[in-house]
């Protein structure tokens, strides 16, 4: 039998809280490879006013602090994120001073120290999970599927309403650089025979701006099934987890499985009903995790008849169009009533996350859960960076300055992705940062030394798109460059070049160019490959592009003298 096709061995399983308090986990982050936070609610008996909370450990799970945020009237943390510089981001929700559900974030250091606090008023319902993103978070909330966008410092950039009779759970970024928003949709009150709702999967294809690409409702419309989690999978599609009920008499709760194609068509599903529903009320799955094998390890709860017990198990899809999807393995926990977060490593082991019990089956007994499990799957985690985004700026050197045009023009590589961040470096030790398209066209810079002074200076722009993959790009404006430019620094060649993007025909001109030389202009692609771009030259320092057959794309040009390179840039076509 394969290594990871067997039941994964449990490493180890703690539980954090005190003896007198309820302590809830409904999220695990990783900051490093040895501090984990959870963070949730707390619960005293008295005052019964509930409490933001979070426990940190190391990577063995023994407990290192927890932290109580006791100035948010009931409030929940139900989603994080890692920030690159150590820290973190916790949503959730609160009830704000006229009792309605409100949104709150806020950053914290690696001891829970809160660096920075915001909230969102308006009804906004539960807030499920946040997503950071290049220039600030996504949170999604449940009350309408609402998604709102903040800056880094958690302002309010905007916010787009989906629907009305619907909710919002989940919300994952996918490779072609839009994202998915993962909830449930109302199909007509409640049931008639069983005491759920009716309720249907509603998943939403986003740009990252927050317009809707398309959207699609998987369900029996008598029947309730929600989704709480969507992950991507290696043929391009999502899987999605979640519960159902069958609108019949005396049903049951049952985990469920999505499996989407990339245009979000349902390919198969599978429920779940562990011991085949002999003992038990229900299943419901909050997380999923596709394996490199090509499984999907899943985890949540199975309702017993008097209390919640920790389940997770992993499936194994149809060998053939049209067949059953296998269940391979499933594990319970003792003292444990729910996972919510598989943290997985490369190395096939995975940090669990969520809440147990301490003591007797009680929900008085409620604490935090973290468990290590080894010979669990190596993840899949998709190559968002396969199409890298490519950067792109000119120059011109001015007597007093050096301006740097046209970054805005930088490609995502992305079919729906953008670029999110625009990081100028100067050479001079100084550096320029924008998220803002408008901010990027043009830039200006003084150096402290004369032109003659700074040949071989490296002038860059690197580019972040959405999915946090990134381009550089170099020029030597003065000069001393590896394509050994020269002519420009002494002469302050100042490049034009109309309509770019190129899409039929442009002009390339060298203002102020005053050299004898012959000039040639060269093409190549970013592989340094020659390509043909239809041109004539006008007279010295002039050509006219054509687009003709070539393909779109970013390509590089070169302006050339006999003895160094004049000029050079990028070209982009449309």
């Amino acid at each position: 039998m394969p290594l990871f096709a067997q039941t994964p061995t449990l490493a180890w399983q703690q539980l954090y809280g005190n003896s007198t308090d309820r302590e809830y986990g409904n999220a695990s982050i990783r900051l490093n490879s040895n501090l984990y936070v959870h963070g949730g609610y707390l619960w005293p008996p008295s005052p019964s006013i509930v409490n933001t909370y979070a426990v940190f450990t190391d990577g063995n799970g023994t407990f290192l602090r927890d932290k109580l945020f006791p100035d948010l009237n009931a409030g929940k943390i139900t989603g994080m994120a890692a920030n690159d510089d150590g820290t973190f981001v916790a949503c959730g929700s609160y009830q704000d001073s006229v009792g309605a559900w409100a949104v709150f974030i806020f950053k914290a250091d690696q001891l829970g120290n809160i660096q920075w606090r915001r909230s969102f008023t308006g009804d906004m319902g539960n807030s499920q999970r946040v997503v950071r993103v290049p220039d600030g978070y996504l949170i999604i909330t449940s009350n309408q599927v609402r998604i709102i966008k903040t800056d880094l410092n958690g302002r309010f950039i905007w916010k787009k309403v989906y629907g009305q009779d619907c909710g919002g759970e989940s919300i994952t970024p996918l490779p072609d650089g839009s994202y998915l928003a993962t909830g449930w949709s109302t199909r007509g009150g409640a049931s008639t025979v069983s005491t759920f709702y009716k309720l249907s999967y509603w998943l939403l294809k986003l740009r990252p701006n927050g317009d809707t690409i398309y959207t699609r409702i998987i369900g029996t419309p008598t029947n309730y099934e929600v989704g709480h989690a969507a992950a991507n999978t290696q043929d391009g599609g999502v899987a999605v987890a979640g519960a159902y009920v069958a609108n019949v008499p005396n049903t049951k709760r049952q985990g469920q499985v999505l499996k989407l194609d990339s245009l979000l068509n349902l390919q198969w599903e599978m429920k779940v009903m562990p011991n085949g529903g002999s003992y038990s009320v229900g299943c419901e799955f909050f997380a999923i995790q596709p394996t490199v094998s090509g499984d999907y390890v899943v985890a949540g709860q199975n309702f017993r008849n008097t209390y919640n017990e920790a389940f997770m198990a992993r499936i194994t899809p149809p060998t053939t169009l049209g067949g059953n999807a296998g269940l391979n393995w499933s594990s319970y926990f003792t003292g444990g009533a729910f996972i919510r977060e598989i943290l997985f490593e490369n190395d096939g082991s995975a940090m669990v996350g969520g809440t147990g019990y301490i003591g007797p089956v009680s929900s008085a007994n409620m604490q935090v859960l973290a468990l290590k499990l080894i010979n669990t799957d190596q993840p899949y985690r998709p190559d968002f960076c396969a199409t890298p985004p490519q950067a792109y700026f000119t120059t011109q050197l001015r007597p007093d300055s050096l301006i740097l045009l046209g970054g805005s023009a930088s490609q995502s590589g992305l079919r729906y992705g953008v670029i999110s961040k625009w990081e100028y470096q100067f050479g001079d030790g100084s550096r320029f940062i924008t998220y803002q398209p408008s901010a990027a066209k043009r830039v200006a810079h003084k150096y402290n030394q004369p032109a003659q002074l700074l040949f071989g200076t490296a002038v860059k722009l690197i580019v972040t798109n959405n999915l946090f993959c990134t381009d550089t790009l170099t020029l030597y404006p003065f000069g001393g460059g590896p394509t050994g430019i020269s002519e420009a620094t002494a002469q302050q060649v100042e490049v034009k070049l109309f309509s770019q993007p190129l899409q039929q025909r442009a002009t390339l001109e060298l203002k102020n160019y005053r050299g004898k030389a012959r000039l040639q202009l060269e093409f190549t692609d970013l592989l340094g490959r020659k390509v043909t771009v239809l041109h004539r030259q006008e007279k010295p320092g002039l050509w006219q592009l054509e687009k003709g057959n070539l393909s779109k794309g970013l390509y590089l040009y070169r302006v050339v003298s006999p003895s160094s390179v004049v000029a050079q840039g990028k070209l982009v076509v449309h």
